[in-house]
């Protein structure tokens, strides 16, 4: 797959793991619990895992495009603020620029929620879809990728 070129990634049954693998890392995203209800929060769980000799931008990096996870807001799903691991500081060996990014393992966490429908309002619908895109930038010890968008959706039963 070319650097900055987008890929849709989906899910179809609750709980289900869907995974991508590009030039700089594999990603999988799930839904946990599988189940959105009102009064509960789900988290949409994003794993990414660089490829080996890769860093993938954290955010809080200026002049770079960092990790992110955003999703199309709407109601009835109400989403918060993703939740990442601390970042490391790498120095890149050939111009000793100091970056923060992700070079092992890390998950991201959004949490989403649907609201109660209010007395006489339509009902939640049997399954809702969360429309969402993954964005990062990778380097490694030579060079800087362009950034790479990812689309999401994620397709789950209510009650």
């Amino acid at each position: 797959m070319a650097a900055g070129s987008e890929v849709a990634l989906a899910q179809t049954l609750p709980g289900a793991q869907n995974q991508r693998t590009t030039p700089h890392l594999q990603v999988a995203w799930y839904a946990s619990p599988g189940t959105l209800a009102p009064g509960r929060s789900v988290a949409v769980v994003v794993e990414v895992t660089p490829a080996a000799g890769m860093r993938v931008y954290a955010p809080g990096q200026l002049d770079y495009t960092p990790v992110s996870v955003t999703f199309a807001p709407g109601p009835p799903a109400t989403f918060g603020e993703p939740k990442l691991p601390r970042p490391v500081e790498h120095v890149f060996a050939l111009t000793g620029e100091r970056s923060l990014v992700y070079d092992r393992p890390f998950r991201i966490e959004v949490p989403v929620s649907v609201a109660r429908p209010r007395k006489g309002a339509p009902a939640l619908p049997a399954t809702l879809t969360l429309k969402g895109t993954f964005t990062y930038q990778a380097c490694d010890d030579t060079t800087c990728y362009k950034p790479v968008r990812l689309p999401v959706s994620l397709t789950l039963p209510t009650s």
